[in-house]
């Protein structure tokens, strides 16, 4: 099981999270603050197993 974290851009997270979720993932969202993440961007954890992490980093990749 691992567990992966994604930055993305908050133009972008609706597209990835439905991606996500029609790909059968699961995801919690959490928005972030701060000086280094200005512009506006959430921060996704998404638990699976270790050998879906290729194809869970392919739908964030075609989808932001």
């Amino acid at each position: 099981m691992k567990l992966v974290i994604s930055v993305i851009s908050n133009q972008d997270i609706e597209r990835v999270l439905s991606a996500i979720s029609s790909e059968g993932f699961y995801a919690t969202k959490i928005s972030t603050v701060g000086q280094f993440l200005t512009g506006g961007h959430t921060v996704i954890f998404c638990g699976t197993d270790d050998e879906k992490v290729p194809q869970l980093f392919n739908v964030i990749k075609n989808n932001v």
